[in-house]
C-alpha cells in the first residue's frame, strides 16, 4: 500500500494526469497557480525552495536515489521531501531530509506506483534531525 494509506484507481490517476496537463498547457491556468496567486505563497518562499532544491541535488550529485540514473540537465532532476512538508513545515528546508529523483521516478512516487526505498542510515539520521526539531 502506498504511503498515503490508499490506492488510487486508474480512473483517479487519469484525472490527475489530465488536470496537470491542462495546467501545464494553458498559460492562464498556470498564472492562476503561480507566484502570489498560489495558495502556499509566502514572501520569499520560492527563493528558499530554490536554494533547498539545488542543495539537495548537489548533495546527491544529481543522481536519482531510486534508479541510480545521473540527471544530466536541471529539468530531469527533481527533489522530494522525505517528510511531508505540509505535515512537518519545520522540516521542509533541511537538506538531509530531501532526496534527488529523476523525472521518471518522482511522478511514480506521487501516484503510488513507486515506494522509495530509503537506506536505514538515512532513516536513522532523519529521525535524529526530526527529534531535534520537535524538541525545540
Amino acid at each position: 500500500m502506498p504511503k498515503g494509506g490508499y490506492v488510487r484507481t486508474p480512473e483517479i490517476r487519469a484525472k490527475i494526469s489530465a488536470s496537470q496537463l491542462i495546467a501545464q498547457n494553458r498559460p492562464e491556468v498556470k498564472a492562476k497557480l503561480s507566484g502570489e496567486n498560489n495558495g502556499s505563497w509566502i514572501d520569499g518562499h520560492t527563493i528558499k525552495d530554490t536554494e533547498w532544491r539545488v542543495a539537495v541535488k548537489e548533495k546527491d550529485n544529481y543522481i536519482c536515489q531510486e534508479c541510480g540514473k545521473k540527471c544530466i540537465d536541471k529539468k530531469s532532476a527533481h527533489t522530494h521531501h522525505i517528510y511531508n512538508k505540509n505535515k512537518y513545515p519545520e522540516l521542509q528546508y533541511i537538506v538531509e531530509l530531501g532526496v534527488c529523483l529523476c523525472s521518471v521516478c518522482h511522478p511514480k512516487l506521487h501516484t503510488g506506483d513507486l515506494d522509495i526505498v530509503i537506506p536505514a542510515s538515512m532513516i536513522v539520521e532523519s529521525q535524529r534531525i526530526y527529534n531535534m526539531c520537535v524538541r525545540i
